[in-house]
């Protein structure tokens, strides 16, 4: 009930809104979501930890570890529910997370996974690809850019609200801007929610399809957002 409280009240006003909500639901199934709140111990939350670890990345396991500390501390702080002061989460260690980034396609990787991605079930995931390579935007920029956004003349993106909270422009090279292009007038763009963006689609079908297309490359160990990495490379 915590957990699904925090998702309806919390979540709708923070940036990451819809991913959040992913991550929430997901909590709600685990059988860690079903422990009566004064039952909860560390104990309990280590071997939730533990069976995340097999399945996810050291970042993605301290984020849901990090989701139940904070919907506790919301609880007891915000809400007036009466809980004991030692959160159960707080002594829980981290998981320790490698943040230097090194892997970065060769030239035949590169091609190997725009072709992988070309023969996708996802139509734009080529296209998405490409411009990331080229633009060195994160994903979620990428698919939050409208028509509008964009200076076809001039050859300039504006993105609003990035993740440092600021806008910034992001120059285009011409091919960039023909992929742009190519989804400019398209119906289907126009009718997505009432504006004219140009990659509406949910990270998370989208992560199917990127991996289903590394792998058809034999593109190990790479992820969506190393493209920023190549392309600042």
């Amino acid at each position: 009930h915590l957990i699904t409280r925090y998702r309806d009240e919390i979540t709708p006003n923070k940036k990451g809104a819809r991913s959040e909500v992913y991550k929430l639901n997901f909590l709600i199934r685990q059988p860690i979501g079903r422990v009566k709140v004064l039952r909860l111990s560390s104990r309990m939350v280590i071997e939730f930890k533990n069976e995340l670890k097999r399945s996810r990345a050291p970042a993605t396991v301290n984020k849901y570890i990090h989701y139940l500390y904070t919907i506790w501390e919301t609880a007891r702080l915000n809400w007036g529910i009466l809980l004991p002061p030692n959160n159960p989460t707080a002594l829980v260690k981290k998981e320790k997370v490698m943040t230097k980034i090194d892997r970065i396609l060769t030239d035949q990787e590169y091609k190997n996974l725009l072709s992988a991605c070309k023969q996708s079930n996802l139509e734009q995931l080529s296209d998405i690809v490409e411009f990331a390579y080229l633009t060195a935007m994160r994903f979620g920029e990428i698919t939050k850019l409208q028509v509008k956004d964009i200076d076809f003349e001039k050859s300039i993106a504006t993105l609003h609200d990035t993740k440092n909270g600021e806008s910034r422009d992001v120059p285009m090279v011409q091919r960039a801007l023909d992929i742009c292009d190519k989804y400019r007038f398209k119906e289907k763009v126009l009718q997505f929610q009432t504006s004219q963006t140009l990659f509406p689609i949910h990270r998370d079908k989208f992560r199917h399809y990127f991996e289903q297309a590394c792998k058809k490359a034999n593109v190990k160990n790479f992820r969506f957002h190393d493209l920023r990495a190549c392309s600042i490379t």
